[in-house]
């Protein structure tokens, strides 16, 4: 499953993010990362890179990414797209 998000964020964030089921009106890849469990591997772009790790979950607008023993923290507004191999 993936996602790209090539409209951008627009108005979906602010408003939809407390939602929940499947037609909760969440669109991009918070719409995939409210919907997976915590620990999946999962891929995520951003600022030109990719990371590859286990989803920790989301804070504050913001993704946790486990990879290699290293916690990284992404903007969801910065997320393109999010794979899950």
């Amino acid at each position: 499953m993936s996602y790209y998000n090539n409209c951008g964020w627009g108005g979906n964030y602010g408003g939809n993010y407390g939602g929940g089921g499947q037609n909760d009106g969440l669109k991009g890849p918070l719409a995939i990362l409210k919907r997976i469990s915590l620990g999946t591997t999962i891929s995520v772009h951003f600022d030109s890179v990719e990371r590859v790790g286990r989803f920790l979950g989301i804070e504050n607008g913001t993704v946790l990414l486990l990879v290699g023993g290293t916690i990284y923290y992404i903007s969801i507004k910065k997320i393109t797209a999010v794979d899950i191999p």
